[in-house]
């Protein structure tokens, strides 16, 4: 493990400082389903105009705080002068490698230290989603030093997802109901047939599990996988940035996937 210097601890902890309110800005997001399939507002819900976002939207969404590009740019130049960023990988023609999803992994380095980000513009195109991109891999990198890390809160995130644990059942879609099966008299289950093999078991995908028989070779990827993550101290944030880049989560990663992955956090391959 690097040992930093005293000089080095005092920079990047300014990195932690909390950012101003008014550099401070607010992404929607729509937990309820229904609003989302429609976009628009479903019958449980209503439109309103938001103050926190300034947008005309159902009252079924959470405002996600965030700073933009140029406010984490000025906090990276103002504790480190000369930080740098580099793509993990280059191309033929030696630009950024982007993976199959469009995203872009980074190597972001502040202060003599280095870590890995990940940014993606949700299926835009153009040289405006190429600047997005860089600029979301940036402050995906610079979330790992601590930058703006308390606007991303559990519950936050719980809420995008899910909805509020308080929020009334979205409604089930209308649908004719079948007739009720005549009565009949209760009997004993059929027992299973002989040559039915059971379902089987979901594999346990925790770094150091006992592999299934005939699942050592992606078991080893994925300890392999896990073995990068804590090198490059990004256990946290490898699931999130696995299920962008793999458009899945690890669970139902391939071995192929995990050595990729794996490849990337240490930079041996290009691809």
């Amino acid at each position: 493990m690097t040992t930093l210097t005293d000089e080095q601890i005092t920079a990047l902890t300014r990195l932690r400082e909390p950012f101003p309110a008014t550099e401070i800005r607010y992404l929607p997001r729509v937990w309820c389903g229904t609003c989302r399939d429609m976009k628009g507002v479903c019958k449980s819900h209503t439109r309103l105009k938001c103050q926190k976002c300034r947008n005309n939207i159902t009252s079924a969404h959470i405002d996600l705080s965030y700073v933009g590009h140029a406010e984490a740019t000025n906090r990276l130049l103002n504790v480190d002068p000369g930080w740098t960023w580099e793509p993990v990988g280059v191309d033929e023609r030696g630009l950024p490698q982007h993976d199959q999803n469009g995203g872009l992994w980074i190597r972001l380095t502040v202060c003599g230290v280095t870590r890995l980000g990940y940014g993606n513009a949700d299926g835009k195109r153009g040289g405006d989603a190429v600047k997005e991109i860089i600029g979301d891999a940036i402050r995906n990198a610079g979330m790992r030093f601590g930058m703006a890390l308390d606007l991303w809160t559990s519950s936050e995130l719980e809420i995008a997802e899910h909805g509020p644990k308080d929020a009334p059942a979205e409604p089930e879609p209308e649908h004719e109901q079948a007739p009720p099966p005549p009565t009949a008299k209760r009997s004993r289950p059929k027992p299973a047939a002989a040559d039915q093999a059971p379902a089987p078991a979901a594999p346990d995908t925790r770094p150091g599990a006992m592999p299934p028989a005939g699942d050592a070779e992606r078991q080893a990827a994925l300890d392999a996988m896990w073995a990068a993550a804590r090198d490059a101290q990004f256990v946290e944030g490898l699931p999130a940035q696995f299920a962008s880049a793999f458009g899945h989560p690890i669970e139902e990663g391939t071995a192929a996937e995990f050595r990729q992955a794996r490849d990337l956090m240490t930079g041996t391959t290009s691809a």
